[in-house]
């Protein structure tokens, strides 16, 4: 608002208020002068915003993004999925193999359905259920591989299989409880036993898939190859023409999922750092369309992201356009110097010349804003009620 404005404004205040006492009308004279200058606060801000984020291309027409609505129908389907999860794995427990096939079939149509539909699911594979990790990796695996299947084109039936698998390559892990839950390494006798929960899984799937013969055959060679490399350095040495491309997406997967989650001996690794290890080191471990493919989908700043911009700002990518994997959705969470900041939503697509400029490490983020750092890492714990 200009000043002339402002002085039109007082005018009529006076003239209003002519048989006000003159404290009185001192005082809304002063309340009209603080809305204003709050008015004027707000604009500066808004015009800020758009300065700090360079030139700003002319409003395509698209449908209005609307976090709160995503956000609410992945917590849902999130939630459910674990839910479904931690059902499975207490029918396998009871033997009760027939309810955990059905229970299964049933996850893995909400999967399937949440990754065709809902990107912003993605923001969820950021969780771990502290008291049996084996749960969220289930989960957040079948997710990201049932991603990566429809993005290279599978059918809906290959695809369903593919998830299926997933949800079933770590069950056998569950009689190694002791194990994974030491806080190191396992020592080379440790690990040769813990490399036996390949063979209990496809003993596990014998039995929930008992009466699916084909689809029962297909899960057992995923778990049996889902630890293999493409080089021969896997548990079973397995390589090249041995593996197909279904079987290097599952193990891809699987690497980046547990790396970008913490375990008792080692802290979890940034998403975008665990998709350049991938890319730098895994040219001989994985098939070479199976890297193209995940890093494809997954993009190089995966969502729930914490990365730097151009303009100094520390943002959360949100979500992702894979036909533009550098311009995401983001969140703006702290400005240059990592103090925090009221949220906003900005789309890098209407901002040409401003740039994701790297991500965030946990050791920078916890060292410039340890107070969000903590709350970071919190939010990453699945609390069950």
């Amino acid at each position: 608002m200009k000043f002339w404005d402002l002085n039109k404004k007082l005018k009529i205040f006076r003239e209003e208020s002519g048989n006000l006492k003159k404290e009185e009308r001192i005082e809304k004279m002063d309340k009209e002068i603080d809305h204003q200058k709050t008015e004027i606060e707000k604009d500066k801000i808004q015009k800020n915003k758009e300065i700090r984020f360079s030139i700003k291309k002319t409003e395509e027409k698209r449908t209005p993004f609307d976090e709160e609505i995503s956000f609410k129908r992945s917590s849902d389907s999130y939630s459910a999925m674990i839910s479904s999860m931690k059902n499975i794995i207490d029918y396998i427990r009871d033997f009760s193999y027939v309810a955990a096939a059905k229970e299964i079939e049933m996850l893995c149509d909400l999967i399937s359905r949440e990754v065709k539909e809902n990107r912003y699911i993605l923001n969820f594979l950021k969780y771990l259920t502290l008291k049996n990790y084996i749960i969220s990796h289930s989960v957040n695996l079948s997710i990201i591989v049932g991603g990566i299947s429809y993005h290279l084109g599978f059918d809906d039936e290959l695809t369903r299989k593919l998830i299926i698998s997933s949800l079933c390559i770590d069950l056998g892990m569950l009689n190694y409880k002791e194990l994974f839950l030491l806080e190191r390494k396992f020592n080379r006798e440790e690990f040769e036993i813990i490399k036996s929960h390949v063979d209990d899984g496809m003993e596990i799937a014998d039995k929930i898939f008992a009466f699916e013969i084909e689809l029962k055959d297909f899960v057992r060679e995923i778990i049996k190859n889902s630890h293999e490399r493409y080089d021969g350095s896997g548990y079973f040495g397995f390589k090249g023409d041995e593996l197909d491309i279904i079987h290097q997406i599952v193990a891809i997967a699987d690497v980046y999922e547990a790396m970008t989650h913490k375990r008792p001996w080692r802290d979890s690794f940034e998403k975008p750092y665990t998709v350049s290890y991938i890319l730098r080191n895994s040219q001989n471990s994985f098939e070479r369309n199976a890297i193209k493919g995940f890093v494809n989908f997954m993009c190089i700043y995966p969502e729930a992201s914490i990365v730097k911009l151009s303009t100094g700002e520390i943002v959360r990518v949100i979500l992702n356009k894979p036909s533009t994997s550098t311009r995401p959705l983001v969140k703006v969470l702290m400005n240059e110097d990592f103090v925090e900041v009221e949220p906003y939503i900005i789309d890098l697509s209407d901002f040409p010349l401003t740039y994701i400029d790297g991500w965030v490490s946990s050791k920078e983020l916890k060292m410039k804003n340890p107070d969000f750092y903590r709350k970071e890492r919190m939010s990453e714990l699945w609390i069950e009620l």
